[in-house]
């Protein structure tokens, strides 16, 4: 079965030099066909010439990016943020004193189509038949918004989790499909469905079931790998409209919900005195100690060391 969105995620940390000699625009801009990539990188001038782009949320932060397609000239910077559809031809350049950080999310075509067909098709269709989509694009309104509590905290999360590429990987994917989820539901309303309202209790039933194998999966592979891709194909759904539906069901992200899982194993663990700290990292799924202890502070407002500590305490 092959229900699942696997296209990558990439991070394009310098800009383009569109002037270069032997510069291919055709292979450049298929890079953006091959994978979701965020643009973050910084100059204080730098421009580039009229070029296609894919559907994508750009924004600007310490000063201006200013960009033009056609009549329309757009002046992004720390209060706002623009999308362009798939198609659209524009320019851009930062002309500015100081450093300004580009940051911008691309979505590749096939994710925008799988989006839409996931978003606006019947439950009953995409249980049936996870592996179809739709060649329909999603179409968002192309205007300057200013930042908000709907769409922004999805922006402003991305920006942070690539600073650490490598370990945040997982949760950059579901926070790409969340923001452009959120993206469709401010664009078309009516499309925000709960998971309430499949039209048919053995449709309800049936997603239930999938869902929850989802979530045994991550019981029996906690150390293991449980991508959004692994728990899609375990769910027998694609992934996108796998992450939507978890999210709805559970109250969380399958990311979190793992973190969770994980974080009660490290703690169940710890009553062990005789297994180090570090192994119990290693064993509930963590490559870095320093990660793991982070991660289970912000759980437990204490260090593993200390949580240890109060079991042991207790037991005399």
């Amino acid at each position: 079965m092959n229900s699942t969105y696997k296209n990558k995620i990439a991070l394009m940390s310098e800009f383009p030099d569109f002037n270069a000699p032997g510069f291919d625009i055709i292979s450049y801009n298929q890079r953006f066909h091959n994978a979701n990539v965020l643009i973050k990188a910084s100059a204080s001038r730098v421009g580039f010439p009229e070029h296609w782009g894919g559907l994508s949320v750009k924004c600007a932060f310490g000063g201006y990016e200013y960009y033009e397609s056609g009549d329309e000239f757009y002046a992004v910077n720390g209060s706002n943020y623009v999308i362009f559809n798939e198609g659209k031809n524009y320019s851009s350049f930062i002309d500015s004193k100081t450093c300004v950080e580009s940051f911008t999310i691309n979505f590749t075509p096939e994710l925008e189509r799988l989006a839409w067909h996931s978003m606006s098709s019947s439950a009953v269709h995409l249980l049936d038949s996870p592996d179809k989509t739709s060649t329909t694009k999603c179409r968002l309104k192309e205007n300057l918004s200013y930042h908000d509590t709907s769409i922004s905290p999805r922006i402003y999360q991305l920006r942070h989790l690539s600073n650490e590429w490598t370990k945040n990987h997982d949760s950059i994917q579901e926070n790409l499909f969340l923001l452009l989820d959120a993206l469709i539901v401010q664009n078309h309303a009516k499309l925000n469905g709960e998971f309430t309202q499949a039209t048919k209790t053995s449709t309800r039933i049936e997603l239930a079931k999938r869902l929850t194998r989802a979530a045994e999966y991550m019981e029996a592979n906690y150390h293991g790998n449980a991508s959004l891709s692994v728990l899609a194909d375990v769910a027998c759904m694609n992934s996108f409209y796998f992450l939507r539906q978890f999210k709805k069901f559970y109250g969380v992200t399958p990311n979190h919900y793992l973190q969770q899982l994980r974080m009660a194993k490290a703690a169940g663990l710890l009553r062990q005195k005789d297994m180090p700290i570090g192994e119990i990292c290693h064993r509930v799924g963590f490559a870095d100690p320093v990660s793991f202890g982070k991660l289970f502070r912000r759980y437990y407002n204490q260090t593993p060391g200390e949580l240890r500590t109060i079991y042991l305490r207790n037991k005399q």
